[in-house]
């Protein structure tokens, strides 16, 4: 929790802006004395901050993805816009690994796109949500964008007020009564791929990879059949879009989810269930050291439907030999378990 004062409110707030014939500054919209409060949880942080958001390398015929968070600076979101128009790259290989291991959050809208490269289906999403729409809504992004050029001290730059204009051109704050409070998000997605991938995917989690860090690797399961290899993650998913507000009394910045995901099980404090557990000493293994184990899946008692594969596997890379003195370049990863 943070206290904002008056000088925070007006910063970068110089260049004042026009909507609809009204003025607007660049500082924070305040909260609603009428609206209530939610708690929301917390976002673990990125395993790296130092490290690039995103970035990719080729492991023999397996394309291994890389993805430590879905926030950041200017520069790091502009890596991140890679990652759909890297996909031509990406699916010259016959497997892909997705790496979401100590990913917090943020956008996951990068690998929605990507996988719209890669799909050519209708895909269900594993919710349905009711997100908050009209004038509150607006007034959260409104702040989540000037507050995060101010974390970068960047909130006077040209580019940054050429945002906030554009932001004003497309949504004047005041000025949203008219759309309604609350929308639907239905659970399924159209994506039209014009080259769709034929090759197999994996999505790498474990107990740091929290809200957008899990829903992005359950939509590749969902759109592409990924496996989620690991361990169940953050148990960070109910609550969605978490943007900041001021409350109207004490001028206090406090986090509000704007959408809430209803899911068949539950979610949060729970965490995704992933399709294959690794051993301790392997989740967070380079991918090219995992080894292979053992699996044993849970067996059904009388009256109760079948538990989930309660898998200890390692996601493998197998080396085709090709003589006595040599390895082959051409690796081979693939999820190798024994089910009993």
């Amino acid at each position: 929790m943070r206290k904002i004062d008056s000088r925070a409110n007006a910063l970068g707030a110089h260049a004042a802006f026009s909507g609809n014939g009204h003025r607007q500054r660049a500082g924070l919209c305040r909260r609603r004395k009428h609206a209530a409060a939610r708690r929301t949880p917390h976002e673990p942080s990125s395993n790296d901050e130092h490290a690039p958001p995103y970035e990719w390398r080729t492991v023999g015929d397996a394309t291994v993805v890389v993805i430590r968070r879905f926030f950041g600076s200017p520069e790091d979101k502009r890596l991140l816009e890679r990652l759909p128009s890297d996909y031509d790259q990406h699916r010259k290989h016959s497997t892909i690994v997705f790496d979401f291991r100590g990913n917090g959050g943020g956008n996951d809208s990068y690998v929605y796109r990507w996988i719209d490269n890669a799909v050519r289906r209708d895909w269900p999403k594993p919710f349905f949500g009711l997100e908050v729409t009209g004038a509150e809504l607006a007034c959260g992004f409104w702040n989540d964008l000037v507050l995060d050029q101010i974390r970068y001290d960047r909130v006077d730059d040209t580019d940054a007020k050429a945002e906030r204009d554009a932001f004003i051109s497309k949504t004047p704050l005041g000025v949203t009564e008219a759309l309604p409070v609350q929308a639907l998000d239905v659970a399924e997605r159209h994506s039209d791929a014009r080259t769709p991938y034929r090759g197999r995917v994996f999505a790498l989690v474990d107990h740091a990879a929290g809200s957008s860090g899990e829903t992005a690797p359950d939509a590749l399961h969902l759109a592409l059949g990924a496996p989620r290899v690991g361990e169940r993650t953050a148990g960070y998913m109910e609550l969605g879009n978490v943007l900041p507000y001021l409350m109207p009394r004490t001028g206090v910045a406090w986090q509000l989810a704007s959408k809430r995901k209803y899911y068949a099980e539950p979610r949060d404090g729970v965490g995704l269930p992933v399709d294959v557990y690794l051993d301790a000493d392997l989740v967070e293994a380079p991918v090219e050291t995992m080894s292979s184990t053992t699996a044993t899946r849970r067996p059904r008692t009388a009256g109760t439907r079948a538990g989930p594969m309660r898998s200890r596997c390692g996601l493998s890379v197998v080396m085709e030999l090709t003589g006595s003195d040599h390895v082959s370049p051409r690796w081979i990863l693939g999820v190798l378990c024994r089910i009993t």
